[in-house]
């Protein structure tokens, strides 16, 4: 009997010690995650994604439904996302890239800055290497998952993802889901929400949900403009150093 008492407290020890050590030491978890993607990326130059989103919008000239097609390549030695609408389709009608009127090219609903912001989430080791720690790494449930949760914040005022909360499946480590705040130039903010999963050794995004609000600016008048979206995302192509 006492045994099996000293087994199980030495059990709750372990358990409890080993709670603790993750829990006081945020950095060594960011870093310990960044290293395995880092490793697990050293011979990637460039990840393709292909979007799908719905995007609804509400603004001074009423509410309207986009469904857009996008390409996006991020280069992982440098901080550098390109993104191409490839297709547009509204209550009026379908327009395919290079088919638009005077063959502009189709843009993205959300302001261009913001958008750009969201964007560091499709390679999320990249944006974490930019953050600080907030506290410490905690226990808790997501969706009926045991998870870490970690918040983060940006090194620098000038980074316009202000923070991220990250959440990692227990006990692998891997990353599930993070939200972001993105605050743009002059008034401008979105809430992202990014769900991924493993592929290549990367956790890379497999869902995106956006929402929040920005201003235009529309020859001299200013519009605030509300914006929902939900999007799937897709692993493309890999390009090999």
């Amino acid at each position: 009997m006492f045994r099996f008492v000293a087994i199980v407290f030495l059990f709750l020890t372990a358990a409890v010690t080993i709670q603790d050590a993750v829990a006081q030491d945020a950095g060594i978890w960011v870093k310990r995650w960044v290293v395995e993607q880092r490793e697990a990326s050293v011979t990637v130059a460039g990840l393709h994604f292909e979007e799908t989103g719905v995007y609804a919008l509400d603004g001074a000239f009423g509410a309207r439904s986009l469904d857009v097609d996008s390409r996006v390549h991020v280069e992982l030695a440098n901080p550098e996302i390109r993104r191409r609408v490839t297709r547009v389709l509204t209550e009026d009608g379908e327009v395919r890239e290079g088919e638009s009127e005077g063959r502009r090219r189709l843009r993205n609903p959300v302001r261009r800055d913001l958008l750009g912001s969201a964007d560091r989430l499709l390679f999320p080791a990249q944006l974490l290497e930019s953050q600080e720690p907030r506290g410490p790494v905690e226990p808790e449930r997501l969706g009926g998952q045991d998870v870490f949760r970690l918040v983060t914040v940006a090194a620098s005022p000038d980074d316009a993802v202000e923070s991220v909360v990250w959440h990692f499946a227990r006990p692998s480590g891997r990353l599930v889901q993070a939200r972001a705040i993105v605050r743009g130039e002059g008034r401008g903010t979105l809430v992202v929400d990014m769900k991924y999963g493993r592929q290549e050794g990367l956790d890379l995004p497999v869902e995106r949900t956006i929402e929040g609000s920005f201003e235009v600016r529309r020859r001299t008048r200013t519009f605030t403009v509300l914006v929902d979206s939900r999007s799937t995302i897709t692993l493309a192509a890999i390009d090999a150093l």
